[in-house]
Order: C-alpha cells, then structure tokens, then sequence
C-alpha cells in the first residue's frame, strides 16, 4: 500500500489467495514431544516451506485462526496430491505451493471430518 501524504501505510498485503503459511515443527522431534512446545528450541522460529516436494508422513505445523497451530501430518490423495491431516484425524487442508508471491506451501482451509461425519446429507 503506498503512502500519501495525508496518512500512513497500514502495512497490509492484499492477496488474492489468503491461505495461511505452513511449517516444519524443530527437527528431530517425534509428534508427542512437538506437542509440548517445552521440548521446543529456545530459539526456534519457523519459517514457511519452499522446497517444492514434501514427504508423506512429515510432520507440519498449520496456524489456527485462533491462535497457536494444529499439529498434523502430510498425506497424500489417491492421485497423489498432498493434504494435511491433523494429529487427532479430525481435520484436514488443502496444500498448495507457490499460489502466490511468498513462494511456499500454503493450507488454503480446513474441513473438520467429525463435523462432516454427523451432517445427514440428503
């Protein structure tokens, strides 16, 4: 957003695809000791991933619209195309890389499957 004169840049980034950046939690963590951010780094600040390939099974850290992050791991689907699957099963976000100008994977949204289960579709 550029300045004027009369005020000041509110620092937004308006984009056409919202979904939020994802991470690796620190490396060499299994999934109950990245549950307890005490097992964490001191130092540890994640960065979103850029490398275009990810792994079935890795690990991802997926930021919650309320704060903090949902743990999960990569899946992949019957075509091969990855998704995140929380650590509970409960939740699962499309995956996609380089959609936009930050050039890293991003979960475009999460379904809830508990939630979905109990719908009566007609």
């Amino acid at each position: 957003m550029a300045k004027s004169e009369t005020s000041e840049s509110v620092g937004w980034t308006v984009r056409e695809y919202m979904g939020a950046e994802v991470y690796r939690p620190p490396a060499g963590l299994t999934l109950a000791e990245v549950r307890d951010k005490a097992n964490w780094p001191k130092d540890f600040e994640p960065s979103p991933i850029r490398e275009p390939k990810l792994k079935v099974g890795d690990l991802l850290l997926v930021p919650s619209p309320f704060g903090g992050m949902y743990i999960g791991a990569i899946r992949a689907s019957p075509q091969g195309d990855p998704y995140f699957q929380s650590s509970g099963g409960s939740l699962i976000g499309a995956l996609e890389y380089d959609i936009d100008d930050r050039h890293c994977w991003t979960c475009g949204g999460l379904g809830n499957l508990d939630a979905i289960k109990r719908l009566e579709l007609k």
